[in-house]
């Protein structure tokens, strides 16, 4: 039996993520750091293609040790979103992936440690978009050198543990900043949600 990751970047009314902003911190222990985890630059994360070392499975345990977001904060969320995907919502999905996990690990702890909600799982009102955003930008707006090596490092997790070897790696670091800057440039909320299947 084979699974999906599927993350979702969006656009949501700033005045809607306002009032799902409580309701998402007691679901989602909305924090700005990452406690307990070091940083596994340099570590790859699987020993051959399809099975992880152990740093990648401590990552993954990490993630699945946060609860999930009630069902009733999601469904909210996701009928705040736009319609079809563009400017304001980004929808990816991987087999035998998470992309936002894809994208940490590209990442390090180090820059992925100031975000905001748990690994990829975020609810941002219009003020807190225009807060983050430097720092998103900083993480996510790269080039030359660091950004070669996060696209590599994104592209062994994605060839080395799920099945789409034809994934834009890029997009994961291009389209959900892009996302936030088209919330800013808006006056607008930004939500991230993952799923399993």
């Amino acid at each position: 039996m084979s699974s999906t990751g599927v993350w979702i970047v969006g656009v949501i009314p700033g005045d809607e993520a306002v009032l799902l902003s409580e309701q998402f911190a007691s679901a989602a222990g909305r924090r700005p750091a990452i406690p307990g985890h070091a940083d596994d630059r340099g570590v790859p994360c699987t020993s051959q293609p399809g099975h992880p070392t152990s740093a990648a499975g401590r990552l993954v345990d990490l993630i699945l040790s946060h609860g999930p977001i009630l069902d009733t904060t999601r469904d909210a969320i996701m009928a705040l979103y736009p319609a079809e995907e563009g400017p304001g919502l980004y929808v990816t999905a991987v087999r035998k992936v998470r992309p936002a996990v894809a994208l940490r690990y590209g990442l390090g702890a180090e820059e992925i440690s100031s975000s905001s909600g748990w690994f990829g799982d975020f609810l941002l009102t219009s003020e807190e978009v225009r807060q983050v955003l430097p720092l998103a930008e900083a993480a996510l707006a790269i080039t030359g050198p660091r950004r070669a090596s996060v696209l590599a490092r994104i592209d062994e997790w994605m060839s080395g543990l799920g099945e789409s070897p034809d994934f834009d790696v890029a997009e994961l670091l291009d389209r959900p900043l892009g996302v936030l800057r088209h919330a800013s440039e808006n006056g607008a909320g930004a939500a991230g949600l993952t799923a399993w299947y």
